[in-house]
């Protein structure tokens, strides 16, 4: 048994710490990390845990196993001082043992939210540890399970040792009955007398007792084996996030800080929002970190957005999810320490604007229940339901009598169409004061049930309120763009090599240091006026970011491995081509710079607030990509499933000289979709929201994007499950890709996504049909 149990998950700590304090001045921690916003978190934690012991660690970001296997040459094989390798999000539903070299005295620690879980990681490997959330040790017959077919591997070899043995001893078993029977006439007549008093009697076969051992033997392997099977074929989910793991490790180690409270919130909502987990399991978690927030209200208030709605206890209603079950916390909720659960607060209403910040150090976490309406606060009313997801799901907005439903909705409601197209932040207050009760109010009447959820939000001093929902997006967008953005967009994309040695923007976002100054004039009009946020902030306060743009890429790193210098006398031909190929390979190692920029946006808000502005521009073009795939009825329906086919601006069409079906080309905005993950996963989900909706029939649905730099088309799978059940997409891929001998990629740590070259999609349509 080699995993942490959900009660003693600090013991896992205490041996990178013992290990870690045997070479003080040698690196032997080395942390590797997806880029999802939940690892991210975690990420921040235990760097943070790690900086307070004085433990020297490495990070390492992977957003793939092929990136895990150059980390692997690079970092871990034959590196005599490394100790501890943490993967966060990213190993447990592999063989990590057969993929990493681990060094002979090293250890692997396994955060994982993937299910599910490699079994070998759990029970088999010395050198690897699984942090458990309970789940493990509710698996005893995969156990049991498992632990026999290892047995039974183990003594094969023996037992044909045994067997080799067994037949060589039987011939000189006989020749030695041979020579001990007599000779002799006598003797033959007795030996008759004998033989027919045997042919009388049944014979007794001295090997049955063996075969029916041998057949019991073969059926409980089966069985073993049909139980094994089950379990890694029933489909991928996802356990607890792995920001609350680390989180009940601080706990437990008693190092629990306001940030590390926060942080696993974000983990936590980043499963909900992306459908990774149920709504029971959600609130369950969510309403044991709301009884830690009172220890972390800095700000002399209560900690739940208002006295007057913490006095009321959670009635029964509120212990049922969404689909009348009752609330079960997870196995490893229960074993924290400290938790009373008899008589729980109510989440408060929903606040808007500032939520009452107590002074410029607050930096306390409410609680209150959130609008499914995506960064209500930061942009106008009207642009958050239009682009709301589950407002477009609900309505219809693709259609005209949908966007109708929407002005009638806000007419109804009493809403100045001036306000509505307004700044949040900036409606008039007695507005903002009532809309919460009018939106509840009506928004039934428009089939829009569920409008909210109970969630939190943190105070920044006098700066911006941010949700845990905003810092997702915000952190997902940063993810996915957030280093190209802060340097082409946040000085209105002027900024070249001929001026990137100006300075731009210092701590207090007043300063423009060295440089020309009538180039850094420039630059600093164009960054207050192009950007919200750049300069002083003051309107929506937001102050600038502290990045210089000289010295950005030398932080994060602007060399690109197999750049290609201009050619003398290359024409026009051969000089896009070439720029081609170092975009190409520009964008393969952009995802580094964004995994440390958004890294940084954990503790600073100012970075928060551009990852929300570069978030709206993302979901604007989700929304209208999802409208016009439903518009244009592009989904087709196959026999098991529905398909999209999105392509990218240049990706034409699926074929070269045909169309796939389902395609969509001339969307310049769409070429997003075929480079991110997150992007893709969230387009599907809408895509699949709307069919729940306005569907009759019911299916699964695979979306397939088109990436122009690589010639692939980058696949998704959505079952048609409620939120937080298995996906069985995974394998079926897999047995697609094997049918048609496809080339086939599935280099992502999410089993439902995959990556095929553009000639072999068709055909791998076609033989995903039987299997769905």
């Amino acid at each position: 048994m080699v995993f942490a149990k959900a009660a003693n998950l600090s013991s896992a700590y205490s041996r990178i710490k013992a290990a870690a304090a045997a070479l003080p001045s040698a690196n032997t921690v080395l942390v590797i990390a997806s880029p999802d916003p939940d690892a991210l978190c975690a990420c921040k934690m235990i760097s943070t845990l790690f900086k307070s012991d004085c433990i020297i660690h490495q990070i390492i970001p992977v957003s793939g196993y092929d990136h895990l296997d150059k980390t692997n040459t690079q970092k871990i094989r034959n590196n005599d001082n490394l100790r501890s390798i943490i993967m966060l999000n990213c190993g447990g539903v592999i063989d990590i043992a057969e993929t990493l070299s681990i060094p002979p005295e090293a250890t692997v620690y396994i955060i994982d939210s993937h299910r599910p879980l490699h079994l070998g990681s759990i029970y088999k490997y010395e050198q690897v540890m699984v942090l458990d959330d309970g789940e493990i040790e509710e698996m005893k017959d995969v156990e049991e399970a498992f632990n026999a077919i290892e047995m039974a591997d183990s003594s094969d070899g023996e037992d044909d040792d045994d067997s080799d043995e067994e037949s060589d001893e039987e011939p000189l078993l006989r020749r030695s009955k041979e020579r001990q029977s007599p000779s002799g006439s006598d003797n033959d007549d007795d030996d008759d007398n004998d033989s027919k008093q045997h042919a009388r009697r049944p014979q007794l076969d001295p090997n049955a007792a063996k075969r029916r051992k041998s057949m019991e033997t073969r059926r409980k392997k089966n069985r073993y084996l049909d139980t094994l099977a089950q379990y890694y074929e029933e489909g991928s989910y996802y356990g607890m996030s792995a920001s609350q793991l680390v989180y009940m490790m601080l706990t437990q180690l008693g190092k629990v800080t306001g940030d590390s409270l926060w942080f696993s919130i974000i983990g936590l909502t980043d499963q909900y929002l992306h459908e990774r987990i149920g709504h029971g399991s959600y609130k369950a978690s969510a309403l044991s970190f709301k009884e830690d927030t009172t220890k972390f209200d800095l700000s002399g208030g209560a900690a739940g957005g208002g006295a007057e709605e913490n006095d009321n206890p959670l009635d029964d209603e509120d212990d049922v999810d969404e689909f009348g079950e009752r609330i079960r916390l997870p196995p490893a909720l229960n074993m924290m320490p400290g938790q009373n659960r008899v008589a729980r607060p109510r989440f408060a209403a929903a606040g808007m604007g500032q939520f009452g910040s107590k002074g410029a150090d607050d930096r306390s976490i409410k609680c209150a229940e959130e609008f499914r309406l995506m960064l209500m606060r930061h942009w106008s009313f009207y642009d958050c339901m239009f682009y709301s997801q589950y407002v477009a799901a609900q309505l219809g907005t693709w259609k005209e009598k949908g966007r109708q439903k929407l002005t009638n909705l806000m007419a109804r409601m009493g809403l100045p169409q001036t306000q509505t197209h307004q700044p949040f932040n900036e409606m008039k207050i007695s507005i903002q004061k009532e809309l919460r009760a009018k939106l509840l109010t009506i928004g039934p009447s428009y089939s829009m049930t569920q409008l909210q959820f109970p969630s939190f939000i943190r105070h920044n001093g006098y700066k911006i309120t941010v949700s845990a929902s905003d810092s997702v997006h915000a952190l997902l967008a940063l993810l996915d763009c957030g280093a190209s953005w802060m340097r082409r967009h946040a000085v209105g994309g002027i900024v070249d090599e001929a001026v990137s040695d100006v300075k731009v923007g210092d701590n207090s976002g007043t300063g423009i240091q060295a440089g020309s100054s009538s180039i850094a004039a420039k630059i600093s009009a164009a960054a207050s006026s192009k950007l919200t946020g750049t300069g002083m902030g003051t309107r929506l306060g937001a102050g600038a970011v502290s990045v210089k743009i000289s010295e950005f890429d030398d932080v994060i790193g602007v060399s690109i491995e197999g750049y290609e210098a201009p050619v003398p006398g290359e024409d026009e031909n051969e000089k896009s081509a070439r720029e081609s190929r170092n975009r190409r390979r520009e964008r393969e190692g952009e995802w580094v710079k964004n995994f440390y920029m958004a890294y940084d946006a954990l503790d600073n808000i100012d970075l928060i607030f551009h990852g929300i502005q570069l978030s709206m521009q993302f979901q604007r073009i989700l929304v209208k990509t999802g409208i016009s795939i439903i518009e244009k009825n592009i989904t087709k329906t196959m026999k098991t499933f529905r398909f999209t086919v999105v392509n990218g601006s240049g990706g034409g069409n699926a074929h070269a000289g045909q169309r796939a079906p389902g395609g969509m080309a001339g969307e310049s905005d769409s070429s997003v979709f075929g480079r991110s993950v997150a992007l893709l996963n969230r387009l599907a989900v809408f895509l699949m929201e709307t069919h729940r909706e306005h569907k009759k029939k019911q299916l699964p649905l695979v979306v397939a994007a088109y990436n122009d730099d690589t010639g692939t088309y980058l696949v998704i799978g959505v079952p048609v499950l409620k939120r937080g059940e298995k996906n069985k997409f995974g394998m079926a891929f897999l047995k697609a890709a094997q049918r048609t001998n496809v080339a086939f990629r599935s280099d992502a740590f999410d089993n439902s996504v995959a990556e095929i070259q553009r000639d072999d999609l068709l055909d791998f349509v076609e033989a995903l049909q039987s299997l769905v």
